[in-house]
């Protein structure tokens, strides 16, 4: 008799405490993934805009991805080595996907020359920027004519900002055979 109450005791304090470790550990979960949708908010918006024409050049904003990033080295993307200052706890980064055109008839060179993103505060974000802002592309190649490319720009800034009505300024445009110059300094923008 006396095993089969110890038995009985035994299992209810095993049911019990599974009970009650069961509901820690929702618990925890939950808060968990609260923290988190608390630090990064995550946001794409669809824009499919073409831009004005600069020299042979058009590009296509097709989407915006918004983030708010925590500052943590597994949270960097190319762009975050390559411009100058330190970034705030939080700062923010936006991801465009861009379609840029080649309408001419001579091969363009874009890893020639510099390029600002202009957003929609105003605030230029240029390919050598600071954590004011700063872009990067990834796009180094040669466009032929009559061709498209289809490329993210990351643009990185410790202030928020919204880049719906983009502006891109270039100073100037070469081909890839002795810099032979193709258009003088200028913009594409989206209105």
């Amino acid at each position: 008799m006396k095993k089969i109450i110890t038995a009985g005791v035994t299992v209810m304090a095993l049911t019990l405490a599974g009970c009650s470790n069961t509901n820690t550990s929702k618990n925890s979960t939950k808060t968990t993934v609260t923290k988190k949708a608390n630090i990064n908010t995550d946001k794409t918006v669809k824009i499919n805009k073409t831009s004005t024409a600069y020299g042979p050049l058009k590009f296509k904003l097709k989407s915006i991805r918004y983030e708010t990033v925590e500052n943590k080295k597994s949270n960097y993307t190319d762009a975050e080595y390559n411009i100058s200052g330190k970034l705030n706890k939080k700062y923010y980064r936006a991801t465009l996907n861009l379609v840029l055109e080649n309408s001419g008839t001579k091969p363009i060179d874009l890893s020639m020359g510099t390029r600002t993103y202009t957003v929609d505060s105003g605030i230029g974000f240029p390919t050598h920027g600071s954590t004011e802002g700063g872009a990067l592309e990834e796009v180094i190649s040669t466009l032929q004519p009559k061709s498209k490319i289809n490329f993210p720009v990351y643009l990185i800034s410790n202030n928020k900002f919204t880049a719906n009505h983009l502006k891109i300024s270039f100073d100037g445009l070469w081909g890839p055979k002795d810099m032979e110059s193709i258009a003088d300094s200028g913009s594409a923008e989206i209105k």
